[in-house]
């Protein structure tokens, strides 16, 4: 080995190139790559520091060789996101750069590159995260997310109640999703700022008159006209407003002129001329049979006041495969956009681990596993698996979209669902669920935010293996955590005792006992300590018009020994086709 002494010799003798060449020998790399770096031999001194696994150090010594963009993948791995971050924007990787900021919980700087690549949804939804919620509600706007800046701008106000902007913004929301009263409430605040007097006017025509309200309406127009009524460019939209409320009212003489005045200003404004013509021949029949069958020839001529304007949804510019549509929903495993694939040109859903969460490597794998057991299950009941993608900067599922509904919203938004629904439904789910456990798949969280209902056919798909166990996958959960929701869990699920398929049962016959009554089995305080030790309550005694086998079947999915459970999904197929002979 080398003495202590001599590399102090070569040090204090300016000969730094050959001590850092004998520190690497003797095995002092940390030494060796501190001289390199010295010296400005930086290849060296980063191959030393990636040898010791310091990517902080590797990557503060490869930047300084020009290489930006793997400094800022070292600084990735070791979690330094905003100095990631900063790389990737020296570099104009803004994509990356945005990322990187989530990452780093600096979702305003996210948010900004994220509005700059034209992502708006993402933009929107860092501005959420960041507590910038008239940031968030005005890019929800823009992305035609309306129940998301309706949110967003209420949550504003709640602490700026007097910012005009919002609350016009906020009122104008509320007129297009026909929220009419919340509408009006918000834009009668505005009709003494002369800045928003004119348009808060206008829109309280049209509330009124979607309201019936048609004097109110008309009183409205002609407020919002103001002192000069002299028809032009300017004011024409209120005329054309106007004219149709009369026409509605029945009142075709007033109508008819007024349309002649917007004719006069511009001929071709959307549908004038055909309602000038209208209510001129409205007239000449109110007048030659002295008001006869007014009220059904009215009713046969009314015409809606949209204007027939559409609205065109500004697609997200981006560079990726998946143009994002709109938000579909969020939970803990991630966010589901509505996407479009512009390579295949069809609509997927696209699950998206959280930015600020994508390097967890917990989350990943369950990501991941959830796409491993879907897609190796085929079959109508299943919602199908079509990519997947787990790297440093990209964590995301993309699936088949179903047009519809979860089994969750059917239950609380109506209309109930009936008996034959019930079983339809569970016969389908027991079908999807029966695929999935022959493949050694159990589920772990059949509930009904896990069961879609296409509007196309009404039929089932089970969606969210995010918590599947497959046979041979070792668990990833930390010891002592249990996994699943609280209102559908089985007692062994609860007391982590021999996860099996009949676990799966259990939730099936929670969610069935749900559709029929209207609510779980098991409710209130202490649901888990109810599954292990109250008896479940019996579906006959809930809903007496039940057939007796349904009730059977659904208490015994809900035995607290799986053993008395049923043995598999195939049986409960068989029994479920024979009920709907019965109640069809």
């Amino acid at each position: 080995g080398l003495e202590g002494g001599a590399l102090v010799i070569f040090e204090s003798a300016d000969c730094k190139l050959k001590a850092a060449e004998s520190y690497a020998k003797a095995g002092l790399l940390a030494e060796a790559a501190q001289l390199y770096q010295e010296i400005q031999d930086y290849q060296q001194a980063y191959a030393l520091y990636l040898k010791m696994g310091d990517y902080a150090k590797a990557a503060e010594t490869v930047y300084l060789t020009g290489d930006v963009i793997t400094a800022a993948r070292h600084y990735e791995v070791v979690e330094k996101f905003d100095q990631a971050a900063e790389l990737y924007e020296q570099i104009n990787e803004v994509n990356a750069a945005a990322k990187c900021y989530a990452k780093a919980k600096n979702y305003i700087k996210a948010a900004q590159l994220f509005d700059q690549l034209g992502n708006i949804i993402l933009a929107a939804d860092c501005y959420e995260m960041a507590g910038a919620p008239k940031d968030a509600g005005l890019l929800f706007k823009r992305a035609t997310q309306t129940e998301l800046a309706i949110t967003n701008f209420v949550s504003y106000l709640e602490t700026n109640p007097n910012d005009k902007e919002i609350i016009f913004e906020l009122g104008m929301l509320y007129y297009e999703s026909d929220k009419l009263d919340d509408a009006i409430r918000m834009l009668q605040q505005l009709t003494d700022e002369e800045s928003f007097r004119r348009s808060a006017l206008k829109a309280l025509g049209e509330c009124f008159r979607k309201k019936q309200l048609y004097d109110v309406a008309i009183d409205r127009f002609n407020e919002a006209l103001g002192d000069n009524k002299k028809p032009n460019k300017d004011n024409i939209d209120i005329y054309y407003c106007l004219g149709s409320t009369h026409e509605q009212t029945g009142n075709f003489n007033e109508a008819k002129d007024i349309f002649a005045k917007v004719l006069a200003i511009d001929y071709y404004y959307k549908d004038t001329l055909t309602r000038l013509e209208t209510s001129q021949e409205m007239s000449a029949v109110m007048h030659k049979s002295q008001l006869a069958n007014i009220s059904q020839m009215k009713t046969q001529r009314e015409m809606d006041l949209g204007g027939g304007e559409t609205k065109m949804i500004g697609a997200a510019e981006q560079q990726d495969r998946y143009k994002i549509i709109k938000k579909l929903g969020q939970g803990g495993m991630g966010v589901v956009y509505l996407a479009l694939d512009t390579k295949l040109n069809r609509n997927v859903a696209w699950k998206v681990l959280p930015a600020h969460l994508a390097s967890n490597p917990e989350l990943q794998m369950r990501l991941l596993r959830e796409a491993q057991a879907t897609a190796r299950l085929m079959n109508q009941h299943i919602v199908a698996i079509f990519d997947i993608v787990t790297e440093p900067n990209e964590c995301y599922i993309t699936m088949e979209y179903v047009e519809g509904g979860a089994l969750r919203q059917r239950l609380r938004e109506g209309p109930k669902i009936t008996i034959p629904e019930a079983i339809r439904y569970g016969q389908q789910m027991a079908e999807g669920l029966s695929v999935a456990h022959k493949s050694g798949i159990v589920h772990r969280d059949i509930k009904p935010e896990n069961v879609m209902v296409a509007s196309a056919n009404d039929e089932i798909k089970v969606v969210d293996f995010g918590l599947a166990r497959l046979g041979d996958d070792l668990p990833v959960t930390r010891e002592g955590c249990i996994v699943g929701t609280p209102a559908y869990m089985a007692p062994e699920q609860i007391m982590a005792k021999g996860v099996d398929l009949r676990t799966d049962i259990y939730a099936f016959g929670a969610v069935m006992y749900e559709m029929v009554v209207g609510k779980p089995p098991f409710s209130g305080e202490n649901i888990l300590g109810q599954h292990i030790h109250k008896e479940p309550p019996v579906l006959i005694e809930a809903v007496p018009e039940v057939l007796p086998e349904l009730s059977e079947l659904v208490g015994q999915c809900l035995a607290k020994d799986k053993e008395q459970r049923p043995a598999n999904c195939e049986e409960i197929m068989e029994r479920l086709a024979a009920m709907r002979g019965t109640v069809y």
